[in-house]
């Protein structure tokens, strides 16, 4: 049913389910406990655009009056949902997130929605994811701002005092199991949200400059973790690589301090970067990808098969590795039309002279198919997950002692 929550005995809350602000973190609480018990919970967080902050000034009567009203219209429409709603699904609003958007006005309605398992207690973050995947919902849907400007906050202040982290995911060679070396993945340990992927936080940082002081570091972090461990083999690391920090013109020059303060040879990183990328600005990307390739870098195309991809753009960009997108393995082995397109695809980039490499490998059954289709390498839970950097030197030893995968082995 798609309802209007009042929560019982919380001092406050009224028949149209708004609290005042301090009321927020116990009738969340109460909300995410009735919400757990449902087969599919989701809670809408709702907001309005086109409006300013908040004005005291035009007092707390009139600060309440309008959330109240838009409340008593959600109440008036939640009739006319039924059926076009999942029956579970509960709709919550608070008062304070109107008030502290609120001016007069004619607003917009909006909503961010996060459709997950309910695992936080804490009603707070469930708020908060709402308004994080609202920002990715669409032009006049779900704008979240507030948790977003919390967000570049927090990261902002995790960027500086070091609080980011880099993981490692193996790759390894088909051919005969060498382990070539690692995808170096940025993670962030949220104080209150906990594991953040990068698919949130990097966009965040995209908006800011942030993503430029990240991406430096991520490039040194994962060159000095590679670079200090190659007493285990010459272990190669990929970073991708935002549009941001590409078109840096500090770019080449940072890679190339880096590689020579840590003394890793240069053909053991690579630069991962997308095809929309690539055709944004054209014209700067193959200068910078001429400058990467005098140093020695190597350069992938990342996430083909996700867009447009096509041979047009592997002709007209000097690439030296195709990765293709874990959608190519989602429905393998059993469809014959997944395995012409990922067989296609390898073909097409051999065809080029470039490296193939899958990821998102996950069962014995792709990796076997992948070896019949002449794929060079392939990543994956299959073997392992990403982990910190002295788990994946621990893994590499496990692996080796076993027998099961070996390392050190160069790209050719």
């Amino acid at each position: 049913m798609f309802r209007n929550l009042a929560v019982p005995g919380i001092q406050g809350w009224d028949d149209i389910g708004l609290g005042p602000v301090g009321e927020w973190g116990d009738g969340m609480r109460v909300a995410v406990q009735t919400m757990a018990s449902l087969p599919k919970p989701a809670c809408i967080l709702w907001g309005l655009d086109r409006v300013l902050v908040y004005n005291p000034a035009f007092s707390e009567l009139l600060g309440e009056l309008h959330p109240r009203l838009f409340g008593a219209r959600l109440s008036d429409l939640a009739p006319s949902a039924r059926g076009q709603i999942e029956p579970d699904l509960e709709a919550i609003h608070d008062g304070q997130n109107f008030i502290m958007q609120w001016h007069l006005g004619k607003p917009e309605r909006a909503y961010d929605v996060a459709c997950s398992p309910v695992r936080a207690e804490d009603g707070k973050v469930l708020a908060v994811l709402c308004s994080v995947t609202g920002d990715h919902a669409g032009a006049g849907v779900g704008r979240g701002t507030g948790a977003r400007s919390r967000m570049k906050r927090d990261l902002g202040i995790a960027t500086q005092n070091g609080l980011l982290d880099l993981h490692y995911q193996p790759q390894i060679r088909l051919s005969d199991e060498h382990i070539i070396g690692f995808e170096a993945l940025a993670r962030w340990q949220h104080p209150v949200l906990g594991d953040v992927a990068p698919d949130c936080f990097i966009p965040v940082a995209e908006e800011t400059d942030l993503i430029l002081e990240i991406g430096r570091w991520v490039i040194s972090k994962a060159v000095e973790d590679i670079a200090s461990h190659q007493n285990r083999g010459q272990l190669a690391v990929a970073v991708n690589v935002s549009p941001a920090q590409f078109y840096d013109p500090e770019l080449v020059d940072h890679v190339g301090r880096t590689l020579k303060e840590h003394d890793l040879p240069p053909e053991l990183l690579e630069l991962e970067i997308t095809e929309s990328m690539a055709l944004e600005n054209e014209e700067v990307v193959c200068a910078g990808m001429a400058a990467l390739h005098d140093l020695g870098i190597k350069i992938a195309m990342d996430d083909f098969g996700s867009g447009y991809s096509n041979i047009a753009t592997l002709k007209q960009f000097s690439f030296d590795r195709l990765k293709l997108d874990r959608s190519f393995l989602a429905d393998l082995p059993t469809s014959e039309a997944g395995q012409a397109a990922i067989s296609n695809a390898i073909r097409m980039g051999k065809g080029l002279g470039l490296e193939i490499i899958a990821e998102g490998v996950e069962t014995g059954s792709q990796l076997d198919l992948l070896r019949a289709l002449d794929c060079d390498y392939a990543q994956g839970f299959f073997y392992a997950a990403p982990m910190p950097i002295d788990d994946a030197m621990a893994w590499l030893v496990q692996h080796d002692a076993a027998g099961s995968a070996k390392f050190g082995g160069l790209r050719t």
